[in-house]
């Protein structure tokens, strides 16, 4: 004899994402994706035209600043942010992390760079 599908009440599209997220562990790090949504409001206009949040590492926001300058402004900023960023999250960040921003160009372009070894040229 084969077995009747049991019924169930249906559930929504949000509630069933819900329910997989956090059957797989990821319901508390989705929620806290927001602190990069709400991180230009802020942290400000000057300091979101300088700065950019890149992901979310075990409840740490990191971000990316584009100049030493910044960075130690946005280092001394560091406490009253992640007290903003918390009050508008569900789950709430342990840290941000800031790191320096990659030069646009290779270091060997950039005048007055290092020496290059015997039989190195630079790239024009």
């Amino acid at each position: 004899m084969q077995r009747r599908p049991v019924r169930t009440k249906p559930v929504t599209a949000a509630a069933a994402l819900e329910q997989m997220l956090r059957r797989q562990g990821l319901f508390d790090e989705m929620r806290a994706q927001r602190a990069i949504a709400v991180w230009p409001e802020l942290a400000g206009p000057a300091l979101a035209r300088v700065s950019e949040p890149l992901f979310i590492d075990q409840g740490t926001l990191v971000v990316r600043v584009g100049s030493p300058t910044w960075r130690t402004e946005l280092h001394h900023l560091l406490p009253t942010l992640l007290e903003r960023i918390n009050q508008q999250l569900e789950t709430p960040l342990r840290a941000i992390r800031l790191v320096a921003r990659r030069p646009s160009r290779p270091i060997d372009r950039i005048p007055g760079g290092p020496e290059l070894a015997p039989g190195q040229t630079r790239v024009k």
